[in-house]
């Protein structure tokens, strides 16, 4: 397939447009990974398909996984869950491990803040429990979105109401995200959250913790 964006790219005067990344298929990607496969080895490490989201790509993603699986090279999915159900036993099976950003269990909540419901998002994080893949949650907390108590706590509810409880893993919000304002040509709505306090993410684990909830902070 020809590059379009790469020639838009070299058209455009120095720095009005630039080209990002490169076309590959899963087989070219896979091979590529397999080429620090000797460094995998010796570090216990592997490879984490992340973003934006992933799975938006989920064909390519889960053939790519699947082939990197036959090399016994470890695989992880950082996702948001905001994708079909009827992927949950692709990636249960092609996939070693699932990093799944929660944001909130609140519905009302969740859709204000994203515009998309969470229905789908919370059943798909259901049934990878329900499966043999390791999972971990990732909740980002957010000044004015999930960081109140009343936030832990119904978040913590619902975890505790799961069939497998899975660690918790808690990060501090960050304004990094700003950075792209210009390049993406659109406002970052949370550019003007303040910083994240210093003791509010032990602060939160022990809220966790008392749920009998297990968090790394």
């Amino acid at each position: 397939m020809e590059n379009i964006s790469g020639r838009v790219a070299d058209a455009c005067p120095p720095k009005a447009i630039k080209t990002v990344g490169r076309d590959y298929t899963a087989g070219e990607l896979a091979g590529e990974v397999t080429e620090d496969e000797a460094f995998f080895r010796q570090t216990r490490g592997g490879v984490t398909f992340s973003g934006g989201e992933p799975m938006a790509q989920h064909e390519f993603l889960l053939s790519c996984a699947a082939l990197l699986g036959q090399r016994h090279i470890h695989r992880v999915l950082e996702t948001s869950g905001f994708w079909s159900g009827s992927l949950v036993k692709d990636v249960a099976q092609n996939l070693d491990m699932v990093l799944f950003d929660l944001k909130h269990v609140d519905s009302d909540k969740y859709k204000t803040y994203t515009g998309a419901d969470n229905r789908q998002v919370l059943q798909n994080l259901e049934h990878l429990l329900r499966s043999d893949i390791d999972v971990e949650l990732v909740l980002t907390l957010i000044p004015g979105f999930n960081d109140s108590e009343l936030d832990i706590m119904s978040i913590a509810d619902y975890l505790r109401t799961l069939s497998r409880k899975p660690l918790v893993r808690l990060l501090p919000f960050h304004r990094l995200a700003v950075s792209k304002e210009r390049l993406f040509g659109r406002a970052y709505p949370y550019a003007g959250n303040p910083a994240l306090p210093a003791n509010l993410l032990p602060d939160t684990a022990r809220l966790f913790q008392d749920c009998g909830i297990d968090v790394r902070v």
